[in-house]
């Protein structure tokens, strides 16, 4: 019974914390009892009761020392909360609201509409939408969300024995004629008819979620007909930099030119196709300038100055959804409209 648990417990090395409680109980057990088995040995039952008091305080205080130095912030602050209040009276609740499974519990709470992905429901079937739309074009994403909400609610309605396939992806490839899904994804480029639409949806973008935008990305940057992970994007966030003359050192080998209008990341030197420098006005109004130097460039620079925040971005995330709906208010007025707009998130309302 044992041995399974302490398995289970060491998973946590390559699986996360979550495992770590179930070999707690047995471990516990195993050093109480080494405790009172090397008490057996002291010469005095004065000297025994010493032993396991000092024995049971050393291994009480690093756990006690960890308690109080762990201290996890929630997951939304208040202001983001004020946001979610106030979707909650513009939003219905059989709206659905598009962020990542983090938010999921909070948005349902808080606002409550639905969500695709949350704390309990977030395996890779589900996660890849959500991810794609993320991290897409506006044009494809806003597609997938449309067509990932109606095959959720179908599902949930439908009693068709022939929608219990593996994910609401794998039915939108079958059921739009394609075999491979691939080409499924590739067709959301074109003009294709989208489900009828039977309520709206809502993204949920916070500034926080760029600190993991990476671990978004990977959910779809993947090839669902062979596994194959796909090319490793360019994307790099630095929060603490130093200027000297010219050069502003971003951290980790990574150095941007302002003079040259290249970047450095190692020991490549490449050019920089834009570069962007965002701010807020007095109004709270995001103000914007974008300098095209090198149309043939393949990577961005944006500096976020309120957020004291440097991005460096391959060409595809500079336009993905999240960094032009979230950093730099660059939405197609076809396809959304803005709900909210803070420096902390904002929402968008998808037109189709």
């Amino acid at each position: 019974f044992g041995l399974p648990l302490i398995g289970l417990g060491f998973l946590a090395s390559v699986g996360g914390l979550r495992f770590t409680i179930y070999a707690v109980p047995v471990l516990a057990f195993g050093v109480a009892f080494l405790i009172t088995e090397t008490a057996r040995f002291m010469p005095t039952n004065r000297l025994k009761i010493l032993s396991m008091t000092a024995f049971t305080l050393a291994i009480l205080y690093p756990n006690i020392s960890h308690v109080r130095e762990y201290k996890v912030p929630t997951v939304f602050n208040a202001d983001e909360v004020k946001i979610l209040d106030e979707l909650k009276n513009i939003a219905q609740r059989e709206d659905y609201v598009i962020s990542w499974w983090d938010y999921g519990y909070p948005l349902r709470y808080y606002s409550d509409v639905k969500t695709l992905t949350d704390g309990g429901k977030h395996d890779g079937d589900v996660n890849f939408p959500v991810s794609f739309m993320l991290t897409n074009p506006q044009q494809t994403a806003s597609k997938m969300a449309r067509l990932d909400v109606e095959y959720t609610e179908k599902t949930f309605k439908s009693s068709d024995k022939n929608l219990t396939v593996f994910s609401n992806v794998e039915q939108m490839t079958k059921e739009y004629g394609f075999n491979d899904t691939n080409d499924f994804l590739l067709s959301l480029q074109t003009d294709i008819k989208l489900p009828q639409k039977s309520r709206d949806i809502y993204f949920y973008l916070p500034f926080r979620m760029l600190d993991i935008y990476p671990t978004v990305a990977i959910f779809s940057n993947i090839n669902l007909m062979n596994g194959e992970v796909g090319n490793q994007l360019v994307f790099y966030a630095a929060k603490t930099f130093k200027q000297e003359q010219n050069i502003v050192n971003l951290g980790q080998g990574i150095l941007f030119d302002l003079q040259k209008k290249t970047v450095t990341i190692g020991k490549e030197r490449v050019p920089v196709k834009r570069f962007v420098h965002t701010a807020y006005d007095k109004e709270m109004k995001l103000q914007k300038n974008i300098q095209l130097l090198n149309n043939s460039a393949a990577i961005n620079v944006v500096y976020m100055s309120n957020y004291n925040t440097f991005l460096v971005l391959d060409e595809k995330t500079y336009n993905s959804l999240y960094i032009q709906l979230m950093v730099l208010e660059e939405y197609d007025k076809m396809l959304f409209e803005e709900v909210i707009l803070t420096p902390h998130a904002k929402v968008y309302k998808l037109k189709i």
